[in-house]
């Protein structure tokens, strides 16, 4: 996938799980279904966990380098 691309992908997957502390849920809609927030929270946080980490070793292993 396209780095930026999955920045991105990754950003609004934190900004989701930031954004869903506000207001006073408790249920959220995913996909079309009515789920649990914190169900929809965890969701959202493996998915960023899943694209930012490539992101993060490659980024660790450059600054090592040097």
């Amino acid at each position: 996938m396209n780095k930026n691309i999955s920045i991105l992908m990754g950003l609004l997957a934190v900004f989701s799980v930031v954004f869903s502390f506000f207001g006073d849920l408790t249920s959220a809609n995913l996909l079309g279904y009515d789920i649990n927030i914190w169900t929809y929270r965890i969701i959202w946080s493996l998915l960023a966990l899943f694209v930012l980490y490539p992101h993060y070793k490659r980024w660790k292993a450059t600054k090592q380098e040097k």
